[in-house]
């Protein structure tokens, strides 16, 4: 990976993060969420992932979690981080999170799953389970601008998703497009499960409102990893629309998962005051 072909953000001292954005969007969608990180004590690395963000796009036939967990670990090296990494992804970017894990375990301390992809089932509207490669483009269209505007956080989440999106759209619109297949069909529940049996931590956050990862799908997931989720009021944006709650979240599993508190920088006393009781 040559210098200057991607782009990334590199925020703050202390813990290593590895954050992997959604799909459509870049890290410049979350600049609020990586700067909360940041604010716990947390040295966050985030990119834009092929095809997203100006880094170059997969080549055809590559678009798959293997090759996006694969891009991510060179990444690392690139970035210098020889430390095992919290990486945290969010919605696609948790599918590529679990891969990360599972391909990559000597990089990976902890993995924090946030609205993941990867589950491969859901409830239909008459209760009956269903694949989510089932789902219709249009529908998962429909859904996703119904997040958008739910909630009382339309004004912080539409500017950010927008910021992030619409060069995508402009300058890649057939990526956007074929990424979302790879969503639809994504099914990582048996590289889940081996992280969890091989012994890295995992944590599953979902939110109550989201209607683009279902609950039956995130049930999957947490039955593949032997977990319960994390469960936060919010859409599938949530940690967009929060980014104070988000780093919250994290800092408590951080701490839940036992991590060396003198891996982060600072005095962290009052803000685990403030966000653990």
């Amino acid at each position: 990976m040559e210098e200057g072909v991607f782009s990334y953000a590199d925020a703050g001292k202390g813990l290593p993060v590895l954050f992997l954005h959604g799909w459509g969007v870049s890290h410049r969608t979350y600049k609020s969420a990586i700067a909360s990180l940041a604010s716990i004590g947390c040295r966050v690395l985030a990119p834009a992932q092929p095809g997203f963000g100006g880094s170059p796009r997969l080549a055809a036939g590559e678009r798959s979690f293997p090759v996006y967990a694969e891009w991510a670990a060179r990444f690392l090296d690139a970035a210098g981080q020889k430390d095992p990494v919290t990486v945290i992804g969010h919605s696609f970017g948790g599918g590529v999170a679990i891969q990360v894990a599972h391909d990559f375990p000597e990089m990976v301390r902890l993995a924090i799953l946030c609205n993941p992809v990867g589950g491969p089932i859901r409830c239909g509207a008459d209760g009956e389970i269903e694949l989510m490669s089932r789902r219709p483009l249009w529908e998962w269209g429909q859904e996703l601008g119904t997040d958008l505007i739910a909630g009382s956080s339309v004004a912080k989440v539409l500017p950010a998703v927008a910021e992030g999106a619409m060069p995508n759209l402009l300058r890649n619109l057939p990526e956007v497009v074929k990424m979302v297949n790879v969503v639809r069909r994504a099914n990582l529940l048996a590289e889940l499960e081996r992280v969890s049996l091989a012994g890295t931590p995992v944590s599953i956050v979902w939110s109550d409102r989201d209607r683009l990862v279902p609950h039956g799908a995130v049930t999957g997931l947490c039955r593949a990893a032997g977990v319960q989720s994390t469960v936060v009021e919010g859409s599938h944006t949530w940690l967009i629309a929060e980014p104070e709650m988000f780093a919250e979240v994290v800092l408590r599993v951080l701490v839940d998962h036992g991590v060396d508190l003198e891996l982060f920088s600072g005095d962290l006393g009052d803000i685990i005051g403030d966000t653990l009781h």
